[in-house]
């Protein structure tokens, strides 16, 4: 009798360990077909997507597909000129304490080329995009985390690499929103960005910290040039709301709020307000680096120190200032600040 009674807990053990297995394998399997079904819709929109096939794996804590030598190439419908894209390995996870969320991570070394812009290569200790699967089909959501990515790119005529310390990113993508609607929300931070050294940046290498909370509305045009994309745009009411904006580059603190959009010639036009501290040093840094003028420097911080206001705190002196962008110049106070290169729109 006693002799039974030890064999339940041996019989229930059992029991769950197929129970699982048989949970892994379900869910192996339906992760197969939903890859197979995306990479053929894909295909059938004129995406090229080539990859050793998949091994699962990560019973018994998770359900994962292992992809290797992933390349995919395609969107020129939604790009011009498109988009390539080549990584060493893609993991797709499947965890049961999560089970409506797939997370697809990528490692090794990868390879993005954007339009018509020089490809670059880039790594990171962990890049993931969590993807909800059960989301609202008006509106999906996307989730981005990143830590130590290291990008390697071409600056000043030369080979050069960036770094990013952390980055988090939050979009929601409404495909169909109309007039005065969202079409993208976007909600991003990045710490600990290190630049380029090749280049002499006024502020310094070192940005430590940028965030930004904004809004594109729609409806986005489906014309098939980029500058018929940008006029229907326009004339559609077209705007990017930047709710909140945070930048920490050397000696400046900077949060701003704006409303950017397109002139009638296609050109950026904005206006907004910055509350801004370090500004004193941050103008006499600008102006020996030659990106304002000193007149401009001068004028700047005359007119600003009549305006600042210490923080209860006693932190240093902050200003609230508003600011414009027209005809290619960026303004504060109505004094003209820098001189912005004009965009050149490809043919139409």
């Amino acid at each position: 009798m006693r002799r039974w009674l030890w064999g339940i807990p041996a019989a229930l053990l059992v029991a769950a360990a197929l129970a699982d297995t048989a949970v892994w394998y379900f869910t192996v399997q339906q992760m197969r077909d939903g890859l197979a079904d995306w990479v053929a819709a894909r295909r059938a929109s004129g995406w090229t997507i080539s990859a050793v096939a998949p091994a699962a794996g990560g019973w018994p804590v998770a359900a994962t597909l292992t992809l290797r030598d992933v390349e995919l190439s395609g969107g020129k419908a939604d790009i011009p000129g498109g988009l390539s894209w080549r990584a060493d390995r893609v993991e797709l996870r499947l965890a049961p304490r999560d089970p409506h969320v797939l997370r697809i991570e990528t490692a090794g070394l990868q390879h993005l080329r954007l339009s018509d812009a020089p490809a670059f290569e880039y790594s990171a200790t962990r890049l993931e995009l969590l993807v909800p699967l059960q989301a609202d089909p008006e509106a999906q959501p996307l989730d981005l985390q990143g830590k130590a990515l290291r990008a390697h790119v071409i600056v000043a005529g030369g080979e050069d690499s960036m770094t990013i310390a952390t980055l988090d990113a939050h979009a929601v993508l409404h495909p169909d929103a109309g007039r005065g609607q969202s079409a993208v929300s976007l909600a991003a931070a990045a710490g600990e960005i290190a630049l380029p050294p090749r280049v002499d940046w006024p502020l310094g290498q070192n940005v430590r910290s940028l965030a930004i909370e904004a809004a594109l509305d729609g409806p986005l045009s489906g014309a098939p040039t980029l500058t018929q994309r940008a006029a229907e745009w326009r004339a559609g009411g077209g705007a990017i709301h930047v709710q909140h904006l945070a930048l920490r580059w050397g000696a400046l603190d900077l949060t701003a709020q704006a409303t950017l959009g397109l002139d009638d010639q296609l050109q950026p036009a904005a206006s907004g307000t910055a509350v801004v501290a370090g500004y004193a040093p941050t103008l006499d840094v600008l102006a020996t680096h030659g990106v304002i003028s000193n007149s401009a420097a001068v004028a700047a911080k005359a007119m600003l120190s009549l305006i600042a206001a210490t923080p209860a705190d006693g932190g240093p002196a902050e200003v609230e200032v508003p600011l414009s962008l027209q005809q290619g110049t960026l303004s504060m106070h109505q004094i003209p600040l820098v001189r912005l290169p004009k965009l050149d729109w490809p043919p139409s």
